[in-house]
């Protein structure tokens, strides 16, 4: 394709954005299409840039055509993953003349040029898939509309996003093409998940191992074909995608529909199937469909997990709706859902949360897309640390691959975590009532309270107590958590104590992730597991043939589902469930499975609990070391832990951290699970003078 017959974008007003409208020719022509400049009239005293940063009325955007009424009336959006940058097609494009009659889209036929625009092999499947059913309508999509090649335009497109989106008639979320399997699975979705709402999820019923389990409630066999097709639609790149959240969330579900191949689903159908499946218990059956393995997690974001942060973002941005905010997801919440979700730009991970996030963010915070990665997430790391309390971003540093050059203590936003964060570890359990019984880790705050009560410590962060604006979560205080900016944008201040060193590791298991599907890693983790319980024996001064309840909790962070009373527990706060036979059981899979020379199963009924204990230890211990400290303590932390590695707690941070002495300042190796430490113990000592406050320089 020569550069002279590549389309020249026009330049876009203050008050204009692009739609595209394909041509409906014969099957076998090549792809073309019109752009149409749509000019919106009510922006023309403002920049689309400087709009993107204030408190935008959504009354501004339906007084305008957008909302017109008629059949055809209105636009559409996309949503999609551009893919594979190898294939590449041309698309034949003409530009038209301004389009904005008596609140009707049209297009004007005065043709101002043409020419052909690059377009990747996903969105050229879509393009022949829309034209094929004879699809109508504007479509505002963005490798289209946007001129890719123009970093001005893009810097002030782009915050306008959200309210393409919000305000659009129709979202069509493309999933790509689909074997005639996927579009069959597709269709008969709903029917599955009628059938699954009649399974009583706590028996732990269904068991692919037991095919007479799926026939009880009519469901197709294990071994149909039905099931790997659900798995392979439910692990699509595009709920990876980080701006795909974003493109739903702010839409209504009826107004959504999936796409896959050639069979469409509402969103509502679509969701309430990923809801059903892996509602309550039923982890190991989503980890199959998608693996063909219970005890063998997927990659998250899966279709399961996506689902879920799609429903509570949308639901949050709903309720928020009537404050003066005009809609918006908590950045705790945002975190949360794009820590392992991807972008091309490494940057866009940041933009694409700010366009959820409350208007004016990315205003406030002198944001652009010319800016480096690391300016950008640093920049947004310390906006974080200063105005969010209820979810703390030292937890979610653990990234897959380190950026050069990025703090200690930031995390690396274009990498998905290394593993499950401990002091939020699902998203479902950010919402999760908490009960006696049942809190998130507190190791630097009392039970019961948000801030610590006695004056030494409260003193300095009084203020916290006074917000400044409700809906945007800010402070008065410059520091919320104790963790303050210094002049260096690089380093932080970071208040707490010191309670210990580490002294002994077993470094950790690389077994745990193919522990499902290989005896070698069993063998492994058996292994691995004698070294960690020989050095709890010694640490704790046991004898050899007991197992002391601190190990068994450490192992999985003491975290486990279980039912007291009529309370559901996840974090076993009051240490009331006794996990100790399934641990047992649990070696006693891993020595069956070794004897037999194969991976074997657990069973339904009575082996769920064995099977949940197997199932935390691979989500907790993955890339994690165990180790002892010098007062005798056992933990878990990461695996670029060292010996001489200080445990500390930080003021009113969930979990102890690891730190390492680095010149005068602190390097931030990451958080930790310490028993006996993870609920207020520190700050207890510190009361009773025995450990004194100190200040930390993290860079």
């Amino acid at each position: 394709m020569e550069d002279i017959h590549r389309l020249r974008y026009g330049p876009l007003n203050n008050n204009q954005i692009r739609l595209f409208k394909l041509d409906l020719n014969e099957a076998d022509a090549p792809l073309s299409g019109s752009i149409i400049t749509f000019r919106v009239p009510c922006w023309d005293d403002f920049t689309l840039k400087n709009m993107a940063g204030q408190f935008l009325s959504s009354d501004v955007w339906h007084n305008t055509a957008f909302t017109a009424r008629g059949d055809n009336a209105g636009y559409d959006v996309l949503s999609y993953v551009w893919g594979d940058a190898d294939r590449i097609y041309p698309l034949t494009v003409s530009t038209t003349g301004k389009v904005y009659s008596k609140n009707r889209l049209g297009i004007d036929g005065n043709v101002m040029g043409h020419g052909t625009i690059r377009i990747r092999h996903n969105l050229y499947t879509l393009l022949h898939q829309l034209r094929r059913i004879k699809y109508d309508r504007c479509i505002w999509i963005d490798s289209i509309c946007i001129d890719q090649d123009n970093q001005p335009e893009k810097g002030v497109q782009i915050p306008l996003m959200r309210h393409i989106y919000k305000e659009a008639k129709n979202v069509i979320v493309w999933l790509g093409e689909a074997t005639q399997a996927e579009e069959g699975a597709l269709t008969i979705l709903p029917a599955i998940s009628g059938k699954l709402k009649k399974n009583r999820v706590d028996d732990f019923e269904l068991d692919p191992e037991q095919p007479e389990s799926f026939d009880a409630i009519g469901l197709p066999e294990p071994a149909h074909p039905v099931w790997p097709a659900i798995g392979s639609i439910m692990t699509r790149p595009w709920f990876r995608r980080l701006w795909t959240l974003q493109e739903v969330v702010l839409q209504e579900k009826e107004k959504i529909t999936v796409l896959c191949g050639g069979r469409r689903i509402t969103w509502e159908a679509f969701a309430d199937f990923g809801h059903t499946a892996s509602n309550g218990y039923r982890q190991g059956i989503i980890n199959w469909t998608i693996t063909g393995n219970q005890l063998t997690e997927p990659a998250e974001p899966n279709g399961y997990a996506a689902i879920r942060m799609i429903t509570d973002c949308r639901n949050l941005f709903q309720q928020s709706m009537k404050s003066v905010m005009g809609g918006c997801v908590p950045l705790r919440y945002l975190l949360l859902a794009s820590r392992q979700r991807e972008a091309t730009n490494p940057a866009d991970m940041i933009f694409g949360m700010l366009g959820m996030a409350s208007y004016g963010l990315g205003k406030v915070l002198d944001l652009d897309i010319s800016m480096s990665p690391i300016e950008v997430y640093v920049t947004f790391a310390g906006h974080y640390l200063r105005n969010e309390v209820s979810e703390c971003l030292l937890n979610h540093v653990a990234s897959r691959d380190r950026l050069p050059g990025l703090p200690s203590w930031c995390p690396n936003f274009g990498s998905p975590e290394q593993n499950c964060s401990l002091g939020s570890l699902w998203w479902d359990d950010t919402l999760m009532k908490e009960t006696p019984h049942s809190r998130r880790y507190y190791a630097s705050h009392e039970q019961g309270v948000g801030l610590p009560t006695h004056q030494y410590i409260l003193r300095p962060i009084r203020n916290t107590l006074h917000r400044r604006a409700f809906d945007y979560g800010i402070n008065d205080t410059p520091d919320p958590r104790q963790l303050s900016l210094l002049p260096n944008p690089h380093k932080i201040h970071a208040a707490g104590v010191t309670i210990d060193v580490i002294t002994q590791i077993v470094p950790y298991n690389s077994g745990i992730h193919t522990f499902a599907t290989s005896v070698d890693a069993i063998r492994q983790t058996l292994e691995w597991e004698t070294l960690c319980r020989s050095l709890a024996i010694h640490t704790l001064g046991a004898s050899d043939d007991t197992v002391p309840e601190a190990y068994w909790r450490t192992l999985i962070a003491n975290q486990t589902y279980g039912i007291i009373g009529e309370e559901r527990v996840l974090w076993d706060t009051c240490e009331k469930i006794d996990m100790l036979p399934y641990y047992y059981k649990w070696i006693d899979y891993m020595n069956d499975s070794v004897q037999q020379n194969q991976p074997l199963f657990f069973r339904g009924g009575p082996e769920w609990s064995a099977f949940w204990f197997c199932l935390q230890t691979l989500r907790i211990l993955k890339q994690r070391c165990f180790f002892a400290t010098r007062d005798g303590r056992l933990g878990i932390g990461p695996r670029t832990m060292e010996v001489g590695d200080k445990v500390v707690v930080l003021f009113y941070c969930p979990t102890p951290y690891i730190l390492r002495r680095k010149e005068a300042d602190y390097q931030f190796v990451g958080e930790t699970y310490v028993h006996g430490l993870m609920y207020n113990e520190g700050i207890d000592m510190l009361k009773r003078g025995e450990l004194d406050e100190q200040v930390y320089v993290l860079g």
